[in-house]
């Protein structure tokens, strides 16, 4: 269970890095796009939600730490449930993908800021 685990959130962390370095073709862009939404929507209708728009969605860090915590199983209590500031977004992200460190992924070139 938890290599299976380790392999969804592995392939989520490659897939927002692999997506945000592949910008150079818009088309490209637009198909990783589809199905990377396609993917993260297909586990947030776990928690009832879902999301149109990859930057616009996971910016404020609740569907990103939602995500999280469906693909790990576990719990994250501790965020801004109600970001209103860029700093309490920021630090939404920052929450999300020092979870996924603390889980034992290595996550390169990706802070909050991306």
């Amino acid at each position: 269970n938890r290599l299976i685990l380790n392999i969804q959130i592995r392939i989520a962390t490659s897939c927002i890095s692999y997506t945000l370095r592949k910008m150079e073709s818009s088309e490209w862009k637009k198909i990783q796009q589809r199905t990377f939404t396609r993917y993260v929507n297909h586990h947030l209708k776990k928690a009832g939600t879902s999301i149109e728009s990859l930057e616009l969605d996971l910016a404020d860090g609740i569907k990103l730490i939602k995500l999280v915590s469906i693909l790990s199983g576990k719990n994250i209590s501790r965020f801004n449930k109600n970001p209103r500031f860029r700093t309490q977004k920021l630090e939404n992200v920052s929450i999300a993908l020092k979870f996924l460190e603390t889980e034992g992924l290595t996550i390169m070139s990706i802070d909050s800021s991306d």
